[in-house]
């Protein structure tokens, strides 16, 4: 992950769907001490995306990735899937 990526977010629970975006702002370091996670990064949500995402989310039962919640990395014709339906 580096400054510029887009986050897809998916929200999990009954009906799993990808109904946001935003954009990392900073690379990953590692957090303050004391923290419960190794690194940190700055990401902002894409208002636009996520407003168009919300209408038409990208429900798991249409993903290839069944398991999206564990991936790096979408595959390419879900990167398709949420490029549309958030109007990029």
């Amino acid at each position: 992950m580096r400054d510029g990526d887009r986050l897809w977010i998916y929200f999990g629970g009954v009906e799993g769907k990808i109904a946001a975006m935003a954009h990392v702002k900073s690379s990953p370091r590692p957090a303050p001490i004391g923290s419960q996670k190794p690194y940190e990064f700055v990401a902002e949500l894409d208002l636009k995306a996520t407003t168009a995402l919300s209408k038409s989310p990208v429900l798991l039962e249409e993903m290839d990735q069944k398991h999206p919640q564990a991936c790096g990395e979408m595959r390419a014709a879900d990167v398709k899937l949420a490029e549309a339906r958030a109007n990029l």
